[in-house]
């Protein structure tokens, strides 16, 4: 983040709301087609975290290794790796306060 921290101060926010998306749908779909193909709430649960959870440390590793003339294209890896852990650790609070699981 430190080293695109320039541009994003300029240009971040344009990245925010695909981002969110990105990852919302990732989480809800991948809660859902678990639920839809009647496997337990544990299993939709977990397909759900690492379905939004995708993988942004390794697009921004790739980013700035094939791409590092130009820091723009690190950008949206950078938004996303905090946006995606934020996201996933409120999820799981969520869920963890609804108690344990019954299975």
């Amino acid at each position: 983040m430190a080293q695109v921290q320039p541009v994003l101060a300029v240009n971040g926010a344009g990245v925010v709301l695909p981002v969110v998306l990105l990852h919302g749908f990732g989480y809800l779909l991948g809660y859902l087609l678990p639920k839809v193909l009647k496997m337990s709430e544990k299993t939709s649960r977990t397909v759900s975290i690492e379905t939004g959870m995708q993988s942004a440390a390794l697009a921004y590793g790739l980013s700035v290794k094939h791409f590092a003339s130009d820091v723009m294209v690190a950008v949206p890896a950078s938004v996303s790796i905090v946006i995606m852990v934020w996201m996933g650790a409120g999820l799981a609070a969520y869920w963890r306060s609804r108690g344990p699981l019954s299975e």
